[in-house]
Formats: structure tokens, sequence, C-alpha cells
């Protein structure tokens, strides 16, 4: 499990399988045609939720197949990276209904806060878990809440204060922006107001 799960160099493949898209994007000769693009939206959410379903069923088969437990295992756990591929590729064009709707600010913030959320999440839960004796009188609900809250906090915090500084260091002020909604989220929630600094506080 851990060699085929959590080890870096087994997940390498799902890691830079997003390039590839990226790079099959701005290559294309076409966009989708726009009476298309909900339709499209739609397909590639539909796939990708039953490769989620049968994630399983095909892991099961590959073993039964003679593929052994290890692929079967990563078939598990990775089974839908060609269908989340195909998925980011439609949504980039963002000219169905659905992508209409993720454009909303407040869900613009939260997919650019995902990397800061996956990063910490982890380090959060192992704390929330070993002080679970001390919280015992407080209702499960409201201590999810509360670790839920403390999550979103500090994962704008560090997408606020880290990732998009060293992003503009790295890349340059003017290349750190994916879409013009990004950038309008990122203008306003730069680190210069006293909003962060006063929920760090």
């Amino acid at each position: 499990h851990r060699l085929i799960y959590i080890n870096p160099i087994s997940r390498m493949f799902e890691f830079v399988l997003g390039m590839p898209v990226a790079v099959l994007w701005r290559r294309r000769n076409r966009s989708i045609p726009l009476a298309w693009a909900s339709a499209w939206e739609s397909g590639a959410i539909v796939l990708c939720a039953l490769s989620m379903t049968f994630s399983n069923d095909i892991a099961q088969w590959a073993r039964a197949a003679g593929l052994g437990g290890p692929a079967a295992l990563s078939l598990s756990h990775s089974g839908s990276l060609f269908a989340l591929g195909l998925l980011i590729y439609v949504f980039a064009e963002g000219r169905g209904s659905i992508s209409r709707i993720l454009s909303r600010p407040i869900l613009v913030l939260l997919g650019e806060i995902s990397f800061s959320v996956y990063l910490i999440h982890q380090i959060l839960l192992t704390v929330y878990s070993r002080n679970a004796p001390s919280r015992s009188h407080v209702p499960r609900p409201i201590a999810f809440l509360v670790f839920f809250m403390v999550l979103m906090l500090s994962s704008y915090l560090m997408w606020v204060c880290s990732e998009m500084p060293g992003r503009r260091l790295l890349l340059g002020h003017g290349k750190i922006h994916g879409t013009s909604t990004m950038k309008e989220s990122w203008r306003d929630h730069l680190p210069t107001s006293r909003g962060p600094i006063v929920a760090g506080l």
C-alpha cells in the first residue's frame, strides 16, 4: 500500500498528466462549438462519475486477469485519471453553462486554495484525531464544523501569503493567472490588505 499509494514515484504519471493535457489544449486547432459546450461538460462529468463508481470493479478484473495485486491497487486509486484529464480539457474551454456557474468568484477562490487544502489537511486531521478525548463533550457536528473552518482559513492564508507570492516570484507578475476570473480573484485577495493578517491572528 505504501509503495503503490503513497510513494511519490509510483504516482508520478498522475502528477504530470496535467502537463500533456495543457499542451494538447494549447495546440488545439478549434474550440468546442458553443452549442455543444454544455453537452461536452455534462458528458465529461458523467464519464468521471462512472469511472469512479466502477474503479474497484475494474481493479478486481485486473487482479483476476493476472495483472497482480499492485496493478489492482493502482487502478482502484487512480483508474479515473484519464477521465479526469478529459474533464480538465473540456472545462478549460469555459464555454458551457456549468463552466459559467463554476466561474463565480467564491467557487474560483475555493478552487484556488484547493492545493493548500491538499497540503495541510492531513496534518490537521492528525491533530483533530489525537485530540479527540479532549473534545468528547463537544457535539461531533460542531467539532467537525470548527475543523472545517480552520482548514479553510489555513488554506486561504497559505494561498494568499505563500503560494501566490511564490508563483509571482517564479513566473513574473503577468503570468500567474490562468483566466481573467482567476486574475480578478487574486486581485481581490492581495496580501496587502489587513484581512489575511487579522484572520491569521
